[in-house]
């Protein structure tokens, strides 16, 4: 997985941000929870 860049991340009102790599969306919660998940099969790969 690459590092997301500028153009493809989101930081919305709430305080969560979402970002979009070649293969994966990486959402980041206001309370600092992380989910990855892949954009080709939709499964969740990582969780914390």
């Amino acid at each position: 997985m690459y590092c997301p860049l500028d153009d493809f991340m989101e930081k919305r009102d709430d305080g969560s941000i979402v970002a979009l790599t070649r293969g994966h969306r990486v959402e980041i919660g206001k309370d600092g929870s992380v989910r990855i998940v892949s954009k080709i099969t939709g499964e969740l790969e990582f969780e914390k």
